[in-house]
């Protein structure tokens, strides 16, 4: 079954809200191929999230595991951090972990 996920779910998670726990079982127990999100619900994080430096960039990257490949130098300070372009690519020639 395939789930479509509204946006409260998703920054309730991101920002720990009141349900944040029950949020993130969720979205941990459920494989991604079984997520789906509306460009409404993409648009409406984008908005909500667009006024906090990045945040929106960063909270998808802390909630998928994602690596950050930007040219934004913002992101050196976030723990998760970043990798440019060229650095991604030299990972990739080297078949190194995303991680």
């Amino acid at each position: 079954m395939t789930y479509l996920v509204d946006a409260n779910v998703l920054l309730e998670t991101a920002l720990r809200r009141q349900q944040w726990e029950s949020a993130q079982k969720f979205l941990a127990a459920a494989a991604a191929r079984d997520l789906a999100i509306s460009t409404f619900t993409l648009h409406s994080l984008g908005f909500f999230l667009i006024r906090r430096t990045d945040a929106f960039v960063y909270a998808i990257a802390e909630m998928y595991d994602l690596r950050i490949v930007s040219f934004d130098s913002d992101f050196d300070r976030a723990p998760r951090g970043r990798l440019t372009p060229a650095q991604a690519l030299d990972q990739m020639a080297h078949g190194e972990s995303s991680v």
